[in-house]
């Protein structure tokens, strides 16, 4: 029998886990990285989009989600703002040698306030014993560090950590309080939480330690994860004849994410037994499936792995990164959540911060091993607050234990004094039918957490630096985007910041372009030594530095004071709005002299570096200036023929400029969709094709989906339009075919001069839609059937370029289309006109 520890008042942020070890983190390359930073930075919530998710609590389809995990997590390159290697702690029993490593990076600051509110009614309320609430509270775990619970009011009347896993519990009794319409409990807690990442080679994987307590504790059966028959079944039907533990759970991570599909109820059990009886058949395919949500996809997942003796567990939090949200301004996460079960059982409504189910599987010497099998993702790394680990977890001893007497979360009661899941609170959900959970969190002050995303993206491997400028693209793109519904844009833009919750994200991406924009002020050096500063200045752990203060650092390396900087990228100032104007280009001795204007046409001026490029029949050149007027003359003297010339044509600006439509815009949370599929030739392929987009990316209704043949003017009135098929077999195509850059004959289509002609080539491309402001029209089209079907397999629907093309499984080439014609100019040389692309 498991004892129960009951914690004294005090030190309540501790980690106090038996027959630990600790161990170092060590960095590793990053596989599957489209795909971490876009939800942490825009996890905004609509009830439109429910049901439409694969993951709780995000403002969009699932396309959405996808690319959001796809872009970032990227080796930084300039000394970390917060330690990148951090003791970690893991039970060695696992492992049975203590030598396993895993790398913990790319810190995140949440300063959270943590709440939960019951209001009792209508039902009659026994004041003895239908007033108990018990909450977790986030403790240290190896992604989850540096916490310090702050203050708890009311104070708790118990403390407790669970035996088995070591969730921290605290315990209220407010039948022992006055009465009062409403309970609540405030929580304020800091702590900083890190990406998990880890390079794994089956050949590596170590032997587990069969015999010992904790490989027991996470490969047994229980009531939620129950290793049945139709377990056993399944998992031998996902593993097959592999016997690596690594190899295995990739195959059942990409097995339960086929087997389940996505659906939300008030079923008053988790269980897999409730999983499995209420099994579906697919009327097209025959094949068996289940549905539920992300509670059920984690129990799936981690039930597999044990059944085939690998150790592994459920992962309770709140994920996202949202500090635009307040009590004020938030949306529940579902609208379900104001729903009774069959058995009259009620939900919180929770608010904040998503909540979310994932898993972890346990290799050794790596470690756990993050997965979220309810989008299909190894390694997958949510910036998130844990707040509890494994499922039927013990109560305590204040718990009704025989019978739950009303007591549970989500619907469900809990069962022998266990709890199904630990996330907001257990309470009496039949007797109080309204209770709000709230977690909510504000980032320290500039430039902490700002500085901190800009490093991710200052990638070591990233030589070229691609990788920041499609991250500084990106950006633009989405400036552009949330703002084209702005009359005077340049001069109205701190408008966004009252827009609905998603666009509001927008600050943050602010605050890490100005580390950008500062980084070219200073130089690299200048601004790795800041880095360096700043970080002895925090601390570890990190504690808060005020801006001014780090605004005095920064001046003192630049050598002169750095005000002005700081002081015109204030977001009340608006954005700058560059336009070239009067550009001439004079043949003379030396070759061509070339002069102009540069104008900032906001209300607002920015002193600023910028940087021409210049195409020339040469080559490409450059030249920069630093703009300290509204109307600045410029001049350069090259000794080619000059072509093109752009203005910042590197993105090092953060301005307001249209931005050339790109795949990835699909991600943006359009109000409407529709998929039309050509029904001329080829009509199987493009409606496989367009069934696979859905059901991968959008994860929408199947009535989103229409044949070419079924398609009204008022369908082509939606914000995204996606089409399969080229013209010669989609006859929605053939009528838009002119919108296109990127024009095809019946079975080919050329770019830049060259021919493509072969069967297994294809083209995806987006234009902006000719009804809609901020909407577009997507083009996937192959050369034969089997190239239309590739698209699934290359995952182009949410590539970083207006284009892309293909053969076969290989990607050829991909660009954009031309950026603001305010900033490039084609001279009138080679029979071109001058300011037209």
């Amino acid at each position: 029998m498991l004892s129960f520890d009951k914690e004294e008042k005090g030190s309540i942020g501790d980690h106090l886990v038996p027959g630990s070890i600790t161990q170092k983190a060590l960095g590793s390359g990053h596989s599957e990285r489209i795909r971490g930073r876009i939800i942490s930075r825009w996890p905004g919530y609509s009830p439109k989009w429910e049901g439409r998710l694969n993951i709780v609590s995000i403002h969009g389809p699932k396309i959405f989600f996808r690319v959001v995990f796809i872009v970032t997590l990227i080796l930084l390159g300039f000394p970390s703002l917060l330690p990148q290697e951090t003791p970690v702690t893991v039970h060695s029993a696992i492992t049975g040698s203590g030598s396993s490593q895993v790398s913990y990076r790319n810190p995140c600051v949440y300063n959270l306030e943590i709440s939960f509110e019951m209001t009792p009614g209508p039902v009659r309320i026994d004041r003895d014993r239908d007033l108990k609430v018990w909450i977790p509270v986030p403790r240290e775990w190896d992604s989850q560090k540096h916490v310090q619970i702050i203050s708890v009011q009311p104070e708790p009347h118990a403390r407790y950590t669970d035996p088995e896993y070591g969730n921290k519990i605290f315990y209220w009794d407010f039948g022992k309080s006055p009465e009062k319409p409403s309970y609540r409990v405030d929580i304020r807690a800091r702590l900083v939480s890190y990406e998990v990442d880890a390079t794994i080679d089956p050949s590596n994987v170590k032997p587990y330690d069969t015999a010992s307590k904790e490989y027991e504790l996470y490969t047994k059966s229980g009531h939620i994860i129950h290793i049945a028959p139709k377990v056993e079944e399944l998992a031998k039907a996902a593993v097959g004849n592999e016997t690596n533990p690594y190899l295995k759970a990739k195959k059942i991570l990409a097995f339960v994410h086929s087997k389940i599909r996505y659906y939300q109820s008030t079923n008053s059990s988790r269980s897999l037994d409730s999983l499995f009886s209420n099994a579906k058949i697919d009327e097209k395919s025959g094949e068996e499936y289940f549905r539920g949500d992300c509670s059920h996809y984690s129990a799936l997942f981690v039930a597999l792995c044990r059944s085939e003796g690998i150790p592994a567990r459920c992962v309770y939090g709140r994920i996202g990164w949202a500090p635009y949200l307040s009590e004020g301004n938030s949306k529940m996460a579902f609208e379900i959540d104001t729903a009774l079960s069959p058995d009259g059982f009620a939900g919180a409504q929770h608010h904040g911060l998503g909540p979310h189910m994932w898993a972890e599987y346990y290799l050794p010497p790596y470690g756990w091993i993050p997965v979220d099998a309810n989008v299909g993702w190894h390694h997958a790394a949510h910036p998130k607050v844990i707040m509890s680990k494994g499922r039927d977890i013990f109560l305590g001893p204040d718990a009704p234990n025989k019978h739950h007497n009303s007591y549970g979360f989500q619907w469900v009661p809990i069962h022998e004094g266990r709890v199904d899941g630990l996330l907001s609170a257990v309470y009496n959900i039949e007797k109080i039918r309204n209770a709000r959970s709230n977690v909510y969190h504000t980032p320290d002050p500039f430039p902490a957490d700002a500085l901190t995303s800009y490093q991710d993206n200052l990638s070591s491997t990233d030589k070229n630096g691609e990788a920041l400028a499609k991250w500084r693209k990106r950006i633009l793109g989405e400036t552009d985007y949330c703002t084209r519904d702005i009359q005077n844009r340049d001069t109205e833009f701190s408008k966004i910041f009252t827009k609905p919750i998603w666009i509001r994200r927008l600050q943050y991406r602010y605050d890490e372009y100005v580390c950008h924009m500062l980084h070219k002020v200073l130089g690299d050096e200048k601004f790795s030594q800041l880095l360096k500063e700043y970080e002895i200045l925090r601390g570890d752990p990190p504690e808060p530095v005020e801006t001014d203060r780090f605004v005095q650092i920064a001046g003192k390396i630049h050598g002169e004071s750095l005000k002005w900087f700081f002081d015109q990228w204030n977001k009340t100032n608006g954005l700058p709005h560059l336009k070239l104007d009067n550009v001439s280009a004079v043949k003379d001795n030396n070759g061509w002299k070339i002069r102009g204007k540069l104008i900032q046409t906001g209300h607002s001026f920015w002193t600023l570096p910028v940087e021409f490029s210049l195409e020339t029949d040469k080559g490409q050149e450059s030249f920069s200036i630093w703009q300290r007027d509204k109307i600045t003359d410029f001049e350069y003297q090259t000794e080619n023929t000059p072509l093109t010339l752009k203005v910042d044509a590197n993105n090092d600006i953060l301005k307001i400029q249209r931005m050339p439509a790109q795949l990835s815009n699909i991600e943006y949370p359009h109000s409407s969709y529709i998929v039309i599929y050509g029904t001329v030739s080829e009509a199987e392929a493009n409606k496989t094709a367009a069934e696979r987009f859905n059901r991968d990316y959008l994860g929408l209704p199947s009535e989103v989906i229409k044949p070419d043949t079924a398609i009204t003017e008022d369908d082509l009135k939606a914000e995204c339009v996606v089409l399969f098929g080229r013209p010669a077999t989609n006859k929605t195509t053939k009528r838009f075919e002119n919108i296109f850059p990127i024009k095809f004959e019946r079975d080919n289509f050329s770019y830049n001069g060259k021919n493509f002609a072969k069967p297994s080539q294809g083209l995806a491309q987006v234009i902006e839609h000719p009804l809609q402001p901020k909407g577009i029209f997507i083009l996937y089209a192959g050369l034969s059937p089997e190239a239309t079907l590739q698209f699934g397999d290359l995952y182009l629907y949410g590539a970083s370029n207006s284009f892309a093309i293909y053969d076969g499984d290989k990607p050829l080439c991909s660009g954009d289309w031309e950026a603001d014609a305010d900033l490039v100019w084609i001279f009138p040389i080679m029979g071109r006109r001058p300011g037209t692309s």
